[in-house]
């Protein structure tokens, strides 16, 4: 399955995307992944002392992308990168890895996005000009794991504080931004992994698809 499979990602996307449709682009974003944690590490013994160490864990977008390459028997440059795609269609909202020209590689069926609260609310708009900005606050769950029979070596679960807002300023095409404070557990080559971080979806172009243009 190549969509992400819950709530928060279909209203991201329809949030980021509500006034593109006349022009027929994708707006692309970037997924940037920033976890850090500990896991268990190596018990050494000195005379009568024991030492049980917890090692540090960073799991981030470096990480993340050579795990999907090994997954999808892709080899990504150090300069791929994690882009969430909305496209002005009103298709799937989507997660691929882009790598220079190199055709883009879907690993939408790896990530999962889920609300798991209801939301707060707040808006300002006006009338006469069409301009505005909202905010939405909600705990929300990420989630990155195995795509049926594509496995990982490397995955995480968490949750925590998540933010989305939109702006629609003088161009009459919004702006929109997703930021979570996150917590939760992971596991790397079979270890468990206690995490912590952040999840963002930031920056913005407008990339056409069909015919129509941009305005």
């Amino acid at each position: 399955m190549k969509i992400f499979k819950l709530a928060i990602a279909a209203a991201f996307a329809f949030v980021c995307t509500g006034q593109l449709r006349a022009q027929q682009t994708n707006q692309v974003q970037n997924f940037n992944i920033q976890l850090f944690g500990f896991t268990q590490g190596a018990s050494n013994q000195f005379g009568a002392m024991i030492e049980t160490n917890a090692s540090f864990v960073r799991i981030s977008n470096p990480q993340v992308i050579q795990a999907l390459g090994a997954a999808t028997s892709n080899s990504f440059s150090l300069a791929s990168k994690l882009v969430a795609v909305s496209p002005s269609d009103g298709g799937d909202f989507s997660v691929q890895v882009r790598d220079g020209s190199n055709a883009p590689v879907d690993v939408s069926g790896f990530f999962t996005f889920e609300a798991v609260s209801d939301s707060v609310n707040g808006s300002v708009f006006n009338t006469k000009t069409g301009h505005g900005a909202g905010v939405s606050y909600e705990i929300a769950r990420f989630a990155l794991h195995d795509d049926g029979n594509l496995t990982l070596n490397l995955h995480f679960d968490v949750r925590g504080f998540t933010t989305v807002s939109s702006t629609t300023p003088q161009s009459n095409t919004r702006n929109c931004g997703l930021s979570a404070s996150v917590s939760g557990v992971g596991e790397r080559n079979g270890q468990l992994v206690i995490l912590q971080g952040s999840i963002a979806i930031f920056g913005r172009t407008l990339e056409v698809t069909s015919t129509g243009g941009v305005n």
